[in-house]
């Protein structure tokens, strides 16, 4: 193993302990559930894949050394596991096409009254095992979230609520600090949801906005120490480099982002994502831009092969699949340790040939799992043991320098009985951004949270006399937060009366934007919106936020933008603006209608709206009807049918050789 200067690999358990590990979670005791996917490939053709020999061990450091002493099967006889999560009521296993549920009776219990709560990667039928929900991830807001899939979950009183989501990523998914999501492909090192993506999802319609799913790392570049032949396709031109090493990534899986306080603070924040293929764990440094994120691969020197990602091994056995933030601030990597890691339904003659012509089909049965610490980082410590604190030591842990730590605390909290409201509220108001992030979403998920505090906490955080210490992008995050834990618990009025504390940051202007999704009916939040829009036209994301919040309004939106004369200006972000809602506009007017139904009234309101637009503003009236035409061509698209033809598409008075007559034609497909 080489790994960067300043940083100490050490061994935490490997077989027998565990063995073909995937996947892991740690409980409140500092104990470690670990997904065994042990019927991975067993040869080079995948022959008894489908054997139950699959299970979830319970890993447990009794002395304290920092490495794994005991290893019990928690839960045994699967087929094909691949997630794990620790929850109040449980624990969460994943194993297709059922979630299962092991209640702990007792603290050594094991899994002895499994139930399904719900389905989890469901495709078991129809999808290898490369391409099936993934991830359980608890977030910021209390949901758990997946890769390879479109929904978030979460257990109420013992069942199982989901929502439907962004589709996001394949193999691996990860929160920043602020909770938001990063995941990626085999082929990408990083994507990120800039903002929270289920805020501007329609569930009726698949779209998918500017801002998620942005890859960060367009030069999926690996450095590995050693040369990569084994790969699918090696014999492509540019899939290895002149010195016989991987070029681009083709096995990125679990990343995550370091949230622990073991590390140097110039490394919070860093994203850390294994590379099975190259033998690496690739290393980003992300950089915030207001909305925008940047990453820079760290690299360093290398004598051999002049630079080297984070972490490489010589070992082609070195398999890293997925890293966690653990309980003492370090960062942990699962390594699987063996010689296929193509599954059969993507593993090419060539690279069948490699594994023959090496050897590579056995030994299986291993595994690893490391523990990554900063020699000039913070002492050792032992793992927080969550299970036994107060409900004062819970909300004091909320402000821990430690992300597992807060988030453990966060859960823990949901399920006290005790009144906490006036501690976490302080904590919500406090100068601790992290901790008053925690706090707001721990009182939204005890229902605690009230309109007062939400106000509260928005005008404190934008107000430089209040908080003279302010760190704009944190205090950017603290109102964006306390807006999407709360704008429920407010009225229209209070809602509206925060608009003068927020339009001057882009990216809370756009979450009140989200907020006032499904209230503009009221006139006066429509009016508001317009007024944000007008301060925002270059904020692709406000305007992004805006049409989502005028969702089913859209016709009502575009009399009052027209009337105020604010898009009066022909430029790109209004042409822009006018084709989406009208597109919008058909789409919600023509819901749920067959194609041999008549035409809703209402769409010709919103023709006899775009044939208003003459003389100076005509460009309105062509980008609108040029929103209509996208609608034409989209799939499965749904006629207007008319009685007669409307009176825009029979005005004989424009001639041909106006802009408008062919913009016309075009929109009466």
């Amino acid at each position: 193993l080489k790994i960067a200067p300043g940083f100490e690999i050490e061994l935490v358990a490997a077989e027998p302990l565990v063995e073909d590990p995937v996947a892991m979670a740690w409980d409140e005791y500092g104990r470690l559930y670990v997904v065994e996917l042990r019927g991975y490939m067993p040869d080079a053709y995948g022959n008894g894949r489908d054997k139950p020999v699959g299970q979830v061990v319970r890993l447990e450091d009794v002395d304290g050394d920092g490495r794994m002493d005991t290893s019990a099967v928690f839960l045994g006889e699967l087929v094909n596991p691949r997630a794990v999560a620790v929850v109040n009521d449980g624990i969460l296993i994943g194993e297709p096409p059922n979630l299962w549920l092991c209640e702990l009776p007792a603290r050594d219990a094991l899994c002895s009254n499994k139930r399904s709560v719900g389905g989890y990667a469901t495709n078991v039928d129809t999808a290898n095992v490369e391409h099936m929900e993934n991830g359980l991830l608890p977030g910021l807001d209390n949901w758990l979230y997946n890769a390879k899939s479109d929904r978030r979950l979460r257990l109420v009183d013992g069942k199982l609520v989901e929502e439907q989501g962004l589709y996001r990523g394949q193999w691996g998914i990860t929160k920043d600090n602020m909770g938001r999501m990063l995941y990626n492909h085999n082929s990408t090192w990083i994507q990120a949801d800039l903002f929270q993506a289920e805020d501007i999802i329609v569930s009726d319609r698949k779209t998918y906005p500017k801002g998620v799913g942005v890859n960060l790392t367009p030069e999926p570049d690996v450095y590995s120490v050693r040369v990569n032949p084994g790969v699918n396709r090696a014999y492509l031109d540019g899939t290895l480099r002149e010195d016989g090493r991987l070029n681009r990534t083709t096995g990125a899986s679990g990343l995550v982002a370091y949230r622990g306080d073991q590390f140097p603070p110039q490394y919070l924040g860093d994203v850390f994502v294994p590379e099975s293929a190259g033998n690496v764990v690739a290393q980003f440094a992300l950089r915030n831009e207001g909305l925008s994120l940047q990453a820079e691969q760290r690299l360093y020197a290398d004598d051999t092969w002049g630079q080297r990602d984070f972490l490489g091994s010589t070992d082609e056995r070195f398999r890293p699949v997925d890293a966690r933030n653990g309980p003492d601030g370090a960062l942990y990597i699962i390594d699987m340790y063996r010689g296929i890691i193509q599954d059969d339904h993507f593993l090419t003659d060539e690279l069948r040939e490699q594994i023959f012509q090496r050897g590579l089909e056995a030994p299986i049965g291993m595994g690893r799992i490391w523990r990554v610490r900063h020699t000039e980082g913070a002492d050792p410590s032992a793992p927080v043991q969550l299970a036994a604190a107060s409900d004062t030591q819970l909300v004091e842990a909320l402000a821990h320098g430690n992300g597992w730590v807060r988030d453990t605390a966060q859960r823990l909290l949901l399920a006290r009985s005790a009144d906490l409201a006036a501690p976490l509220a302080a904590l919500a108001r406090g100068d601790d951004t992290l901790a008053a992030l925690h706090a707001l979403w721990t009182l939204q998920g005890r229902n605690e949270l009230d309109a007062a505090l939400v106000q509260a906490v928005v005008s404190r955080a934008s107000d430089p006399q209040l908080n003279p210490q302010r760190n704009s992008q944190l205090a950017s995050q603290v109102q964006l937060n306390a807006l999407r834990a709360g704008a429920l618990l407010l009225s229209d009025e209070e809602l509206l009366a925060l608009q003068g504390m927020i339009e001057n940051d882009e990216q809370v202007a756009m979450q009140w934007a989200f907020a006032l999704s499904g209230r503009t009916q009221n006139p006066q939040v429509r009016a508001a919106l317009v007024r944000l829009l007008d301060t925002h036209w270059d904020s692709l994301y406000v305007r992004q936020a805006i049409v989502r919040a005028v969702h089913g309004q859209e016709v009502a939106f575009l009399q009052d933008l027209l009337q105020s004369g604010v898009a009066e200006k022909q430029n790109k972000p209004r042409v822009g603006m006018l084709r989406e809602l009208s597109s919008n506009a058909y789409f919600t007017l023509r819901q749920d209608i067959t194609s041999d139904a008549p035409a809703n009234p209402a769409l010709l309101d919103l023709l006899s709206l775009l044939q208003s637009r003459t003389g100076s503003v005509a460009w309105q009236q062509v980008a609108m009807l040029q929103g209509l035409k996208r609608v034409a061509v989209t799939e499965g698209f749904v006629p207007a049918v008319f009685a007669q033809a409307p009176p825009i598409f029979a005005d004989a008075s424009v001639s041909e050789n106006n802009p408008l007559y062919k913009a016309r034609l075009a929109a009466r497909r």
